[in-house]
């Protein structure tokens, strides 16, 4: 089945870097650079946004599932900087998805978020995207269209937990 059947994909906000700061007032926005593999890792560097738009639909919070549309092409195989990572967010605070990086949540009941990121997170679904990437030989970008076309054999609700519970 078509993931795109499943799925809904909220693409990163083109952040001006003029309504970013690096003094911790505001919302912490996550750059790809933050984007590690399976986690979020802010820094000393991360900027946060202090402007007045409302961006609710920009919003990631704890758990959310999200992928790297940019970074290493495949021929530099470091997990952390590949196109196509997968991470989930870990923090109990809200931040906001910078351009590049997109959310990806399941719409349908057939399709546990658990198995869902269990799923993309595969370094082999990672590699998989890498090599779907297209760009220069230093950065590699995917599309929505990517990871919405990509085929995913669905199991039970029931097997999809037991596999999660067993692997995770």
């Amino acid at each position: 089945m078509k993931l795109g059947n499943l799925i809904k994909i909220t693409s990163g906000y083109p952040f001006p870097s003029s309504e970013l700061v690096s003094n911790n007032n505001g919302t912490p926005v996550i750059k790809i650079k933050e984007l590690k593999s399976k986690t979020v890792v802010f820094s000393n560097d991360t900027n946060f946004y202090c402007g007045d738009k409302a961006l609710e639909e920009y919003c990631v919070t704890q758990g959310d599932i999200l992928v790297a549309m940019t970074g290493n092409p495949p021929t530099k195989p470091n997990l952390d900087a590949m196109v196509g990572r997968c991470s989930r967010y870990p923090y109990s605070f809200t931040s906001l998805l910078n351009q590049r990086i997109c959310k990806v949540e399941s719409k349908s009941p057939l399709l546990l978020t658990k198995y869902l990121y269990y799923w993309l997170s595969r370094d082999g679904m990672t590699e998989f995207l890498a090599q779907s990437s297209k760009g220069s030989a230093n950065q590699a970008n995917i599309s929505n269209r990517d990871i919405l076309s990509l085929e995913i054999d669905l199991v039970s609700v029931a097997q999809q937990s037991h596999i999660v519970d067993s692997k995770c």
